[in-house]
């Protein structure tokens, strides 16, 4: 049996280790290349599990929308290659047109692509069971094909990956599809039932729970990182709706974009469209493929395979035609617990207004 002291000492060995631990993890969010590396590891291991293929291949949207795309921008007799095979269904469509199809694909999945492709005689596409820095093309490819937008748009390294193959392997004028990109994080109000407030906002038959608020110490939008504790992740059918008409935070183009264009903050003022109530903050995107051809994901549209980070706020009550505004910084675009948030909050907005 430990005495006092003896718990004492184990309680400050744990807290030594717990900040040993955590060190490395700012070290290494700090250095590009160790971020780089980590954010490869997370996803070998999230897309080498069959039910995540499955339930992709389920989005009809998102396949019907991939499937028109490719059609149209994949010519006959070109050479493609596609990031992140995963089921190989990208790689099928473009098939049909191009001479070679170069498949590459880090995960295990991809044991799954080649049986699929034997299995319907598909014999133009190649299989690279390599991470994409790895892989090697002699001459050049016409057009490059993914799908590595995550939930957060960045968190599957598609700017690193993408831009790092657009220099080694594609040929000047080479397409990428999909290539323009917008991105918003937009205020919205959930469905009854979907969204759980802060305790500190809890008001229970005469009960309060204001005190949690400054013990906490984690009240978001006042310029502190986001952390876990603000994040949930929510579906289309538990939003009830964005309180604004949705407006890019930023906007960029994979064709003709440099890793140091994606902007290091964005400023966000809008026009509330509707009464509500602001909840959280909610990522969202729209790609396009031509102009003709786009994917639209939101939170209050279609339910696709994407699920939706959303950031609890505090929840503000807005009247229509009332300014919304926030400034937000990016440390690392593709790692949300380096962004911060400051939230104008909208009293303060009104008072500014008189």
């Amino acid at each position: 049996m430990l005495g006092l002291n003896g718990h004492r000492h184990l309680r400050k060995l744990i807290y030594l280790l717990f900040v040993a631990a955590s060190a490395p993890i700012g070290w290494i969010k700090s250095n590009p290349r160790l971020a780089t590396f980590v954010a490869d590891l997370k996803s070998l291991k999230a897309f080498g599990d069959t039910d995540l293929h499955e339930s992709m291949l389920s989005d009809t949207l998102r396949v019907d929308r991939y499937r028109e795309g490719i059609s149209r921008i994949v010519k006959d007799g070109d050479v493609v290659v596609d990031l992140g095979t995963g089921s190989g269904i990208l790689a099928f469509f473009a098939a049909k047109k191009a001479a070679k199809v170069h498949a590459i694909e880090h995960s295990g999945v991809i044991k799954l692509a080649r049986k699929i492709a034997d299995e319907n005689d598909i014999r133009n596409v190649e299989f690279h069971h390599c991470n994409s820095r790895q892989f090697r093309l002699d001459g050049r490819a016409d057009v490059i094909i993914h799908e590595q937008i995550g939930n957060c748009v960045f968190d599957e390294n598609m700017i690193e990956s993408i831009l790092d193959l657009r220099r080694r392997v594609l040929k000047d004028g080479g397409r990428i599809v999909p290539n323009r990109f917008e991105v918003y994080l937009e205020p919205i109000e959930m469905m009854d039932g979907y969204h759980t407030p802060y305790m500190w906002e809890f008001n229970i038959d005469g009960i309060t729970f204001q005190s949690t608020k400054s013990a906490a110490n984690v009240a978001p939008g006042r310029g502190a990182l986001f952390s876990e504790y603000h994040r949930t992740d929510i579906l289309a059918g538990e939003a009830m709706h964005m309180l604004c008409d949705p407006k890019p935070i930023m906007e960029f183009d994979l064709e003709t974009m440099n890793e140091s264009d994606l902007p290091r903050s964005a400023h966000y003022e809008n026009t509330a469209v509707r009464d509500g109530r602001i909840q959280g903050l909610c990522v969202a995107f729209r790609t396009h493929f031509d102009d003709q051809t786009d994917l639209e994901v939101f939170p209050a549209g279609k339910q696709t395979n994407w699920s939706f980070a959303m950031f609890r706020l505090e929840e503000h009550t807005v009247r229509m035609g009332q300014r919304i505004e926030y400034d937000i910084e990016f440390g690392d675009v593709r790692d949300y617990l380096t962004w911060r948030l400051t939230w104008v909050e909208p009293e303060h907005q009104a008072a500014a207004a008189e």
